[in-house]
């Protein structure tokens, strides 16, 4: 029996943290010394504290070495762009990587600083839900999704793709991973996408390997292999062509805070996978069954050489003949005998990243690309299987942001890649913050990057293709069929938006405002996208006072106006200040004129931000989280801190605290909501990993608090909002998911039917003239924009929770030689069972009737030949309820 027929026990998801924050950085000169705050992000014993010391002090290294009086201002702004723009041309010296990771990772820790905190999410939801998720379709709550998923033309991108990768067969099925969004699929070549995985809560994903002899046989290395915000759990297997997913041999703990990154399968042996990961390479000879840990990088870097925080970040098999594989970290490392063992390749120096690439084109032939920190080292390549090497090129800064190279910018640290064509061993991609293309082996480099979004992190040539190459970046899929002169977006479909914060119009509830990561202020208008403004979008809102009129953040406190639908802009900023890396601002529900904008302290401007003033101060340093006015009366202020919750009556002319004896010495406050007919009641929510502090309420306007977090789990809560005209209707936005609870209720209730297994960052209503069409609408960080209607005091898809199947462990594979399908499952109740197998153009080419059939069941179903050959589907259905499975068709 193959081994990769050994089935382990199986579920249908697993449920982990997936805390994911992509990332953009730019360099402002060479530094000194390695990116320590950088690499100590991926210590298992490094402190989040220790961490942020670690990038101030090395920032302010940076700023007194650099002649340049506003050096240290340029560092920790972290940008300059023009309206709409995505080149993000002053994201130095990794400040934006550093800021997005701070902000993110600050309030889940605090007050600790235990970065293996957001592991917790993982036995938080296990309990809750049961660890198949399947009670997840059985919730209140009947959630859609409202993208974006189409492309558009103004430089407004998907999101962050780790990896594209090819079916075995067929070179037009395609495959992307996503850091926040999970695995997606594409039929014809990236002209429509569907996902896979949101049934799973593993939504980050950093690699794919695929069984060449049964395609339906996959792997997944879950995580984020660019950075270590995706908790892993290790490698995933797949039987049905990544509908479902179970546990393989290598399972990690996602406390250990380790991150795979390369996952291979030999092409001669199936049974046999690598993964490099960060201490190292794992091997299996038994399709996942087993793993040895065959390659350690502390026995390999003894002396006074650090820890390898990078790991193996990279891993390939040499062409035509896979005992010979090549891994790269600092160094690069040679095996001739499959994996089993590894020696260190002479030749090589260290550097901050190696990466070897191969060719089918000349099999003897092998690169390794070398960088530092951030810049391009050199390209060395060996024309005898990898046993010496030359250089070939040691310049321009391919790794930089300048078109010539001229610079010494660049993220290297952070995302790398190489390809080499298939068929011309001189035609040679390498990405980094943009694309560049040799044509002569690597001794010449010419940009090939355009216009496009910047941040390369895959670049895959057509399996046996001279001129077709697929690129995964920041904004989504690119693909080029001319060597890289021109790029087509092939990301419609992906629905992998990492969203900060929403706003909607209150003239017309079908326009909305999202903020990206990455990917700007995207504005939602009757079913179509547009991309107003650039940057990593922040709060935005609609101006109430005027229908053409809106607001968009960007990072850092950044803030502007557009009068006329986004064709032009006036910035509104306080003069030299400078916010969070995601700052609060809001404009006076009463006032159009009025806004607020806070740093560590409230500033208030009363003519469109002309002019601004500090309020009252604050006490503490921590940055202000959160501003929230009263409707009723917009003298009335909250501000929310991390640590401290303050209250003005003047409009903050005077704050007193509020904190009472609200839990803030445990867990980091994070929103406060009013309720709509009571301003004396309040709720907060906290961030965190502690239990009991997730929402607090208040019956007195503060005054006193009660612990209000009975039924919800051990999760960060990011957001909370109130209903009006309800029973005190209040939902939480959480990182797995969204939950509701009211006056008549002792405990929070699971509020996400329908919505995958993300986190979910901010919540706003969008209310009717009927309360029937008032809808609640979602930002979630991996998955867009969501809309459900509200609670009405019954599962919204309770219907479907009577039409479950009867059946389970359905599975679908292909017979003798492709002519027929082998079809298993267990029948739970006797019943009418029914199995058809479908061409991709939906043609019946087989099945088979089952009457009053209980049991396991296991046959062939012969196959009608002229299917054509390619995908087909095997449907199984019990007369409520069906599934379905794909398998390759002979032609």
């Amino acid at each position: 029996m193959r081994g990769s027929n050994q089935r382990p026990a199986f579920v249908t998801s697993i449920y982990v943290a997936t805390v994911t924050v992509a990332a953009t950085a730019f360099a402002f000169g060479e530094s000194p010394e390695p990116r320590a705050w950088f690499d100590l992000r991926r210590d298992p014993q490094a402190n989040f504290y220790s961490i942020q010391r670690e990038y101030r002090r090395h920032a302010q290294e940076e700023a007194d070495r650099v002649p340049d009086a506003n050096a240290l201002t340029k560092i920790t702004a972290g940008w300059g762009m023009a309206a709409g723009s995505e080149n993000e041309a002053a994201e130095e010296d990794g400040e934006t990587q550093f800021r997005r990771w701070e902000s993110f990772m600050e309030p889940r820790v605090y007050p600790s600083g235990d970065l293996s905190l957001p592991a917790r999410a993982f036995s938080a939801m296990s309990p809750y839900l049961g660890l198949d998720g399947r009670h997840r379709s059985e919730m209140a709550g009947d959630w859609k999704p409202l993208g974006p998923t189409r492309t558009r033309n103004d430089q407004g991108g998907m999101g962050r793709m780790n990896f594209i990768r090819f079916h075995p067969r067929n070179p037009d099925i395609l495959y992307a991973g996503s850091p926040g969004g999970g695995l997606w699929v594409s039929p014809n070549g990236g002209s429509s996408w569907s996902t896979v995985t949101d049934a799973m809560a593993v939504l980050g994903v950093a690699d794919l390997a695929i069984d060449p002899i049964e395609p339906d046989i996959m792997y997944l290395a879950t995580g984020d292999g660019n950075s270590v915000d995706a908790a892993c759990i290790g490698v995933l297997k797949s039987y049905d062509g990544g509908l479902t997913w179970g546990a393989t041999g290598l399972s990690w703990r996602p406390d250990e805070r380790k991150q795979a990154h390369r996952l291979l399968i030999n092409p001669k042996n199936s049974q046999v996978l690598l993964l490099g990961a960060t201490d190292g390479v794992y091997r299996t000879t038994d399709a996942g069954i087993t793993w040895s840990h065959v390659l350690s990088i502390d026995s390999l870097e003894t002396g006074s050489e650090p820890h390898d925080q990078w790991g193996l970040m990279d891993l390939a098999f040499k062409a035509n003949d896979p005992n010979v594989v090549f891994a790269g970290g600092k160094y690069l490392y040679r095996s001739a005998n499959g994996g089993l063992s590894f020696t260190r390749v002479v030749g090589i120096p260290k550097a901050y990243k190696v990466i070897p690439s191969v060719t089918a084109a000349n099999p003897s032939l092998v690169f390794a690309l070398s960088t530092n920190e951030r810049t391009f080292r050199s390209l060395m390549a060996s024309s005898d299987g990898g046993l010496t090497f030359t250089q070939r090129s040691n310049a321009p800064n391919i790794m930089g942001r300048e078109k010539d190279g001229s610079d010494t910018d660049g993220q290297s640290y952070y995302n790398l890649t190489m390809a080499v064509s298939p068929t011309n061993p001189d035609l040679i991609f390498v990405g980094g913050i943009e694309a560049w293309k040799s044509q002569d082996g690597g001794r010449t480099w010419k940009n090939t990057h355009g216009d496009m979004h910047t941040d390369v992190h895959d670049l895959q040539f057509v399996p046996g293709s001279p001129a077709t190459i697929y690129m995964a970046q920041d904004a989504g899929v690119f693909k080029s069929t001319d060597l890289g002169a021109t790029w087509n977006d092939r990301s419609n479909g992906l629905g992998i938006a990492q969203i900060y914060h929403l706003g909607q119009s209150p003239f017309d509830p079908a326009r909305i405002l999202t903020g990206m990561q990455d990917n700007g202020t995207n504005l939602f208008d009757n079913g179509a996208w547009t991309h107003p403004y650039g940057g990593d979008g922040m709060e935005c809102f609609f101006d109430w006072s005027n229908p053409s009129a809106y607001f968009a953040g960007v990072q850092m406190g950044r803030i502007f106006r557009t009068i006329d639908d986004g064709k032009t802009w006036k910035e509104m900023t306080p003069a030299n200040h400078e916010g969070p890396w995601n700052t609060a601002w809001l404009q006076d529900p009463k006032d159009a004129r009025i806004l607020y904008w806070a740093d560590t302290e409230i500033w208030k401007s009363s003519n469109l931000g002309d002019l601004w003033n500090r309020l009252a101060p604050l006490s503490g340093i921590k940055p202000v989280r959160n501003i929230v006015i009263d409707p009723g009366n917009t003298k009335i202020l909250y501000v929310v801190k991390e640590d401290a919750l303050a209250k003005s009556i003047n409009g903050g002319t005077s704050w007193a605290s509020i904190k009472g004896n609200l839990p803030a010495q445990d867990a980091g406050l994070m929103d406060l909501a009013i309720d709509p007919a009571d301003a004396n009641g309040l709720w907060v929510c906290f961030s965190g990993y502690q239990e009991g502090a997730k929402v607090w309420r208040s019956r007195n306007a503060g005054v006193t608090w009660s612990d209000w977090s009975q039924g919800l789990p051990n999760l960060p809560v990011n957001d909370i909002v109130a209903q009006k005209g309800t029973n005190g209707a209040v939902y939480a936005a959480t990182d797995l998911g969204v939950f509701y609870r009211d006056n008549s209720m002792p405990a929070w209730i699971a509020f996400f039917g329908g919505l995958p297994n993300v986190g979910v960052m901010e919540l706003e209503f969008s209310y009717a003239a009927t309360p029937e069409k008032t809808l609640l609408r979602a930002a979630t960080y991996g998955r867009g924009l969501w809309e459900s209607a509200p609670y009405n005091g019954l599962p919204v898809v309770a219907a479907r929770a009577a039409a479950r199947p009867a059946f389970r462990d359905f599975s679908a594979a292909p017979g003798h030689g492709g002519r027929t399908a082998s079809v298993r499952f267990f029948a739970m109740r006797p019943g009418r069972y029914r199995v058809d197998v479908l061409d991709a153009g939906g043609r019946r080419l087989g099945g088979r009737e089952l009457e009053g059939f209980s049991g396991a069941y296991a046959g062939e179903i012969e196959l009608d030949g002229r299917g054509g050959g390619g995908i087909g589907l095997v449907r199984l259905g019990d007369g409520r309820a069906q599934s379905v499975r794909t398998i390759f068709l002979a032609p």
